[in-house]
Order: C-alpha cells, then structure tokens, then sequence
C-alpha cells in the first residue's frame, strides 16, 4: 500500500511539472515587471556615449508603467508588451522623449531606441540590459 502512495505521489510530481512548468516558465520569461539596469550606446546631436538608467516597471494585462532614474532625474514610462517584444516611452522633458523597443528574455532585455526632441529626431541607440 505504501508502495502504491509513493509511487503516485511521483506519478503526481511529474506530470505537474511536465504540464505547469514549460507555462510558468514562459509566464516568467516575458515579464517586464522588476527594476532593471540599462546600458545604451548611443549618438545624440552628433556626440556618442554611453549612459546607464536604472527603470522600476510594472507590468499588467499587456501594459507597461513606470519610472527612469538617470542623469536627467526621474522620469515616467508607459508602453505596451505582447509575448517578447516590447515598447515603451521615457517621457524626460517637456519636448524630449526616448523611444524604447526590444525584447524580453529572462533576466535580459535587449533592443534600440530613438531619441526624440520638438517631433524631430535627436539620435538613436541600442541597449542592453539586466533584472537586479
């Protein structure tokens, strides 16, 4: 009898993670909800450099909101997510946005963005970045 509960007790384990894994897996994979560290490499107005942002985002229903901190201070992002990919806007000033597109995998994200300055553009970039 013993036996018997042992082994579909195993029985049991196995086939939940066989079924609820690979979705808890993918779940995870694609979320943007953490704070990230963002290295971007980039030309504006003609000078190139790299900056480090850190981003606090939150994610719901496919939606993406949150915070930047950098040089420039603090600013808002909202955007849109589906499956990998990814888009949000860095609203810095009054006339100055940055563009963000890539995607999620994991622990890592990676992309391009464009800078945006009075509806002209200002640069562009690409980043990389990490979950911390």
């Amino acid at each position: 009898m013993k036996t018997k509960i042992i082994l579909w007790t195993m029985v049991g384990f196995i086939a939940g993670l066989f079924f609820g894994l690979p979705q808890i897996l993918a779940e995870d994979r694609s979320s943007m909800t953490g704070n990230w560290e963002i290295k971007i490499d980039r030309t504006v107005w003609g000078m190139s450099g790299q900056q480090t942002l850190l981003f606090e985002i939150q994610q719901q229903s496919g939606k993406i909101t949150g915070k930047c901190s950098g040089p420039a201070g603090i600013s808002e992002v909202s955007g849109d997510i589906k499956g990998n990919d990814f888009q949000f806007t860095e609203y810095q000033a009054k006339q100055m946005y940055v563009i963000y597109k890539g995607k999620v995998e994991g622990s890592r994200v990676t992309g391009s963005c464009e800078y945006d300055y009075l509806n002209g553009m200002a640069g562009k970039g690409t980043f990389v970045g990490e979950r911390k």
